[in-house]
């Protein structure tokens, strides 16, 4: 008996452990995209920044000046940055809002390696609260009761500053009608600069409160600013008392999974995620949103056109050139041929994943976030397949079935994620698709017996015919041309036209008596299967599969590409994988700074995107 509610007593205090950091760190999150309606991708890096500027502080400060003094700093810089960079965002589509703030989350992780190094940092206890309690006879770490009451301290502060001070009912009424704020005579852009520090700060109080119990990592503000996105769209996008609820619930629903089943927990906040958003898609506590409009200027397609004869003639001599780059790659000094054909096969992988995420975006309308489910369900598929198809088929047939076998699963995926889509847009819908892959990546290390987990599947390499690394190059090349010829071809068919007419307007055309659930499912039905291909390529290509093909940042690299390129055209999607691969590569040996100047980059093409479209608009 004892033993049980010792069990239960400690399952609700790292429940609720988990849960208030989850809200510190959500707080911020919610509160800018209430007000600035900007989803901030780089708040885990300011959370990061919170803990390695508390981890410099505390040196020569005790904690409590250095916690105040990194908050202070990092709320600073949030100011900065709203000014500077999010501002000139706000009348942009959401996909140049959350491709502008994972440009910052680039260049802040190379601002950290610069400046503590690539070791991750050990903070020093916390003089006073470095002990432990007993209770029901077990010994519990005393500053994880003080994070529970820091927590709720956060949480009772809020909830006073949004009642009782005009600050608060401003951010209220500007979470419910922002313009409506701004004709009464209120500076929003006061407002959305104070907001914005406010959620600066909040990260950075709740990265600096995990320092005396974990490390500060260059890596943590992925991991935090998911699991806070997880929290915010549960809780309703804007919602302070949602988001507390639902970090409480995940955080709670975690601790127990961490007893009764350990290898669901990294799972279980997706299907909570995923759930909510099913039942009710305005989250816990959120709004329902307005019906979708037409998208902002800046994200009008032009009008499809077929292509004129003097692109079809260079196109020719493009194909007729990359087919003969088995041969003249021969000619160039030193080992070029393998590396020439390894670059150009990877290229062409990317370009179909890159074309799933037009198909989608530019196409259709729908935001994803979370493309790399199905690049990494293609490539589990292929490397799951490939070895039973070896045992009954020739090699070069066994290879084409995993390819196939690859592409159907990664349109599965895409059919599962479009059920969810059906009542989604916009950032809701980027959110759903960010959650079911980091599901999908989750499952692909802790299902270690099927999936191999961090050590992967190995052994892919094509034999037989294609081992030659040219014969599947042209193998590979045959397909992306097929493949890119078919999709043409149904940018102008009647499911094409439909497809972009309720990217155009929706409204519209469900009026018009469009179905719009069964375009999103084959929408997501066929963009699943082309990342599906395209994963499944890969894997063969690298001979490896790993988790990290299913990752977040897959998914950040195939919208990147397509920014580059141009997001309503088929041309480029495969211009922008060709020039996103060969600048990533030949970085990465470059510099260990390789990711600021990508993240500058990002921003300065964005930024440059947008001034064109205002032009375009005058």
């Amino acid at each position: 008996m004892i033993e049980t509610l010792q069990t239960l007593l400690f399952i609700l205090l790292n429940g609720l452990v988990s849960g208030g950091v989850l809200f510190l760190i959500a707080a911020g999150l919610t509160l800018i995209f209430g007000v600035c309606r900007v989803v901030n991708f780089a708040h885990g890096s300011l959370a990061m920044l919170g803990a390695f500027t508390t981890y410099a502080l505390v040196q020569v400060v005790p904690y409590p000046v250095a916690i105040l003094g990194a908050v202070a700093l990092v709320a600073l810089l949030g100011a900065g940055v709203e000014r500077v960079i999010i501002r000139p965002l706000y009348a942009a589509p959401d996909l140049l809002q959350l491709l502008a703030t994972f440009g910052l989350v680039l260049i802040l992780q190379d601002v950290a390696l610069a400046v503590w190094g690539p070791e991750d940092l050990i903070g020093p206890r916390w003089p006073g609260l470095s002990g432990s309690v007993t209770l029901l006879g077990r010994r519990y770490p005393l500053y994880n009761l003080f994070l529970i009451g820091m927590a709720a301290l956060v949480a009772l502060g809020l909830h006073g500053l949004m009642t009782r001070s005009r600050f608060g009912i401003l951010i209220r009424a500007a979470t419910l009608d922002a313009p409506m704020l701004g004709a009464l005579g209120v500076r929003e852009d006061l407002l959305r600069t104070g907001v914005f520090a406010l959620g600066a700060g909040l990260a950075a109080l709740g990265g600096a409160l995990l320092l005396p119990r974990d490390t500060a990592t260059l890596t943590m503000d992925l991991t935090l600013v998911v699991d806070a996105f997880v929290v915010v769209v549960v809780g309703g996008l804007g919602s302070i008392g949602g988001a507390f609820r639902a970090a409480l619930l995940i955080g709670l629903v975690q601790s127990a999974a961490l007893v009764i089943w350990p290898k669901s927990s990294l799972v279980l906040p997706f299907l909570i995620m995923a759930l909510t958003l099913w039942l009710r898609p305005q989250g816990l506590g959120g709004k329902p949103p307005p019906p979708p409009g037409p998208p902002p200027l800046a994200d009008r397609a032009p009008p499809l056109r077929p292509w004129p004869q003097a692109l079809k003639t260079g196109l020719v001599a493009l194909v007729t050139l990359l087919t003969a780059a088995p041969f003249w790659l021969v000619l160039l000094p030193g080992d070029w041929r393998a590396y020439g054909l390894l670059l150009l096969t990877e290229s062409l992988s990317l370009g179909l994943f890159a074309l799933s995420l037009h198909w989608l975006i530019g196409m259709g309308g729908l935001l994803t976030f979370g493309q790399a489910a199905f690049f990494g369900l293609g490539a589990y598929g292929v490397a799951l397949s490939l070895p039973p198809l070896r045992m009954g088929l020739p090699e070069e047939a066994a290879l084409l079935a995993a390819l196939l076998a690859g592409a159907g699963i990664g349109g599965l995926g895409g059919l599962m994620v479009g059920a969810l889509a059906t009542r989604l847009s916009g950032v809701s819908l980027a959110m759903v698709s960010l959650a079911v892959a980091q599901g999908i990546w989750s499952l692909a290390i802790q299902a270690k017996g099927l999936t191999g987990g961090d050590d992967g599947i190995l052994g892919l390499s094509p034999r037989g015919f294609f081992a030659d690394r040219g014969h599947f190059y042209l193998l590979a090349l045959a397909l992306t041309l097929a493949v890119a010829l078919w999709v043409r071809r149904q940018s102008f068919a009647p499911g094409g036209a439909f497809l972009r007419a309720m990217r155009d307007h929706p409204g519209r055309a469900a009026a018009a008596g469009l179905s719009l659930t069964g375009l999103k499912l084959r929408a997501f039905l066929l963009a699943g299967a082309l990342a599906g291909l395209a994963g499944g390529l890969t894997v063969l290509t690298r001979g490896t599969a790993f988790p990290q093909l299913a990752a977040l940042g897959q998914s950040v690299d195939g919208l990147v590409m397509l920014v580059l390129g141009g997001q309503f055209s088929l041309l480029g999607a495969f211009g922008g994988a060709a020039l996103f691969h060969t600048l990533h590569s030949e970085l990465i040996r470059a510099t260990p700074y390789w990711r600021a100047i990508l993240g500058a980059a990002l921003l300065a093409l964005i930024g440059a995107r947008l001034v064109w479209a205002r032009r375009e608009a005058r």
